[in-house]
């Protein structure tokens, strides 16, 4: 079955059976009037998505989900980036269940926690990426039973908030002014799997906290104001952890990063690093952890003879060919150590 507009109900045949009988079709979707300026969809499994695009203000999205709905276990309701709703008002969804809800790109300022009463049970993704949320439910989501990803990336939430959940995996916060992570910020999270802060203002980390997460996998914190990786800052406790991205802060030392499993990678990659300071990366390297250092003010002394020397560890500490200085790192090296 190909995706269908279910602006009305139709009668199909069944395969042919011992009663050779029609069996009466009654579409999932409310009636299309009803639901202006929303469409309906039957998706091949037939579960029903709803695109609703050109939405102006609260009420008109609650005069659509009051609609009759045959089925009101929906897939995915998603809100155009032409919506003008500011608030999430209460009870909007009260009609009707949903496995996502994405309402991207828009001008969203607070999301109320009846709003969003509809994904209790069954939610599975929220996304508001791209809004202006300063006002989000965080405590609520301790009542969603099967919520896995929440994506609210490239707003204006401006402090880490307390939550709490049992499902959620995949998590960001990115783009947000949080300028600060609390130690505590995982202790109730603890199925995360990839967590992403980029571009959120941090200048620190605080020790232990990533130590509760056994599932991580990826950690994004790129384009931030970090200057010093302490020792304990970045200390891991998952087999799965494949990805620490770290590019574009002012990170000038590095005392160390645990926990990894093998065939890691770390991206390093425009900070500040003058030395790799041996004690800190052979034991990395030699897991088998990938590093990307490229576009540091390295030095071309003896402190990076340790790897240039050693082929196999070459391999994966992935540095630029040329010093600071704008002399050759091979050369250079030969030349003094």
């Amino acid at each position: 079955m190909g995706v269908a507009d279910c602006d009305t109900n139709t009668t199909i045949n069944s395969p042919t059976s011992v009663t050779d009988a029609a069996v009466p079709y009654e579409s999932p979707c409310a009636e299309a009037e009803d639901i202006r300026p929303c469409t309906c969809f039957v998706r091949d499994d037939l579960w029903v998505d709803l695109i609703c695009r050109g939405i102006n203000e609260e009420e008109e999205l609650g005069r659509i989900f009051s609609a009759t709905f045959p089925d009101p276990e929906l897939n995915v309701i998603r809100v155009g980036q032409d919506s003008r709703l500011r608030v999430l008002q209460k009870d909007v969804f009260e009609g009707v269940t949903f496995r996502a809800l994405v309402m991207r790109e828009g001008v969203l300022e607070e999301v109320m926690a009846e709003g969003l009463r509809g994904g209790l049970s069954t939610a599975l993704s929220l996304d508001f990426t791209s809004n202006r949320i300063a006002s989000f439910p965080f405590d609520a989501l301790q009542d969603f039973v099967s919520l896995t990803e929440l994506l609210l990336g490239n707003n204006s939430i401006s402090s880490f908030p307390s939550m709490q959940s049992s499902t959620l995996q995949v998590f960001s916060l990115a783009n947000n002014p949080l300028r600060s992570l609390p130690s505590w910020a995982f202790t109730h999270l603890p199925a995360l799997v990839s967590l992403d802060l980029d571009h959120t203002g941090l200048t620190a980390l605080h020790p232990g906290t990533f130590v509760d997460l056994e599932s991580l996998a990826y950690v994004f914190l790129a384009d931030n104001q970090l200057t010093h990786v302490e020792a304990d800052t970045l200390a891991f406790v998952s087999a799965h952890l494949s990805v620490i991205s770290l590019s574009h802060n002012a990170i000038g030392k590095v005392d160390g990063i645990s926990g990894l499993g093998a065939d890691a990678e770390i991206f390093l990659d425009s900070n500040s690093l003058t030395e790799l300071p041996e004690a800190t990366w052979r034991p990395l390297l030699e897991k088998g952890t990938r590093v990307w250092a490229l576009d540091n003010p390295l030095s071309c002394g003896c402190d990076v003879a340790w790897v240039l020397r050693n082929e196999s560890l070459r391999k994966l500490m992935i540095i630029d060919e040329v010093c600071s200085d704008g002399s050759d790192t091979v050369t250079e090296v030969e030349g003094l150590c």
